[in-house]
């Protein structure tokens, strides 16, 4: 392929699939504002971009950098595998993780009508080894990632009486665990702690209530732990 067509191709890409998510996640939060629960209907969700409350179409900052480091992933992604079934694989899940991060970033939830699908493909690719890890490592790494969140929540909530850590945060950590293997998912976690910390001391004011969304820095997490496992 024509070195100058590859970069253009793959930027292309990045920008019309991510702002078709970007139009999934605003559709499906109006939907949720307005006391609806698509979760079945997520996957078809922008083909019906109605809503009862108008809202400009228009992407925003926020979404042109999503998309930015989708299209980034990507890159990294064709420079060291190519055009391959897991380039394919590994594309197509970290779409889904955006996604996961945008609905999260806008109304706190994490639908398991995509989590549990993220969390099974990553389980299939690992199994019909066309991932980065074999079938063990994604399944151990889920599970273990999964009860110590878990664990961590309940002690949280014995302790301070109140929810510290959403299921959904747990079920994507599990997923981005089958999908990465041990130990990077608890290096994805590490990293998510500290960039929802940065993001809390630097947004905390914009946000109303306690709780943070802890989706967007997961998936930024998991983007530069694959980056990094990629690399090396």
């Amino acid at each position: 392929m024509h070195p100058v067509f590859t970069p253009v191709l793959i930027s292309t890409l990045g920008l019309l699939i991510g702002g078709y998510l970007w139009q999934v996640a605003h559709h499906y939060t109006d939907l949720i504002y307005q006391g609806e629960h698509p979760t079945t209907r997520i996957f078809w969700l922008a083909a019906r971009l109605k809503s009862t409350r108008p809202y400009s179409q228009s992407l925003t900052l926020s979404a042109y950098i999503s998309i930015a480091l989708l299209i980034c992933f990507w890159a990294v992604l064709y420079a060291h595998l190519g055009i391959s079934v897991p380039t394919f694989f590994l594309a197509c899940a970290a779409a889904g993780m955006l996604l996961l991060a945008m609905i999260d970033a806008r109304c706190g939830l994490l639908p398991d009508a995509l989590t549990m699908p993220l969390l099974w493909a990553g389980l299939g690719v690992a199994w019909a080894d066309q991932g980065l890890v074999t079938l063990d490592q994604a399944f151990l790494s889920a599970a273990a990632i999964y009860l110590a969140l878990r664990l961590l929540g309940i002690v949280f909530r014995l302790v301070r009486h109140r929810e510290g850590l959403g299921g959904g945060d747990t079920k994507l950590s599990a997923a981005i665990g089958a999908w990465l293997g041990w130990p990077e998912v608890f290096h994805v976690v590490f990293a998510g702690s500290v960039i929802g910390l940065i993001a809390v001391l630097l947004l905390g004011r914009k946000w109303k209530g306690d709780e943070h969304p802890f989706g967007p820095s997961l998936v930024l997490g998991a983007f530069a732990v694959a980056v990094n496992k990629l690399l090396n």
